[in-house]
């Protein structure tokens, strides 16, 4: 998956219009996994700065699109529309989930 090298950096922005709230997320850099149809990996709370628990995602290959996995939401798969830059080392994939949207920037 991405080209069988993972990503050196991992944002996700999620806006949440439930709690009506913005939050960045980043991943730990050495807990980035990926093989050929999937990439998983730890993400810490970047801003607002306060506690939170550190979360886990999956983003894989799924037909000709890709889902994500959450264990913030263990049962649900979100579907991604991909957006690639002209050069392919950047990524970003979008979720629109109920009231929900979640953006996932990825970087070479």
């Amino acid at each position: 998956m991405f080209n069988g090298r993972p990503p050196n950096s991992i944002k996700v922005y999620w806006l949440s219009e439930f709690a009506d709230k913005f939050e960045i997320w980043m991943a730990k850099r050495a807990s980035i996994v990926s093989s050929p149809d999937s990439l998983s990996f730890s993400l810490y709370l970047v801003w607002p700065v306060e506690e939170a628990e550190e979360g886990r995602m999956e983003i894989k290959q799924k037909g000709e699109g890709l889902v994500f996995y959450t264990n913030w939401f263990p049962e649900e798969e979100f579907a991604l529309e991909i957006f690639t830059s002209p050069d392919q080392e950047r990524l970003v994939l979008l979720c629109h989930y109920e009231r929900e949207t979640i953006f996932f920037h990825l970087t070479h």
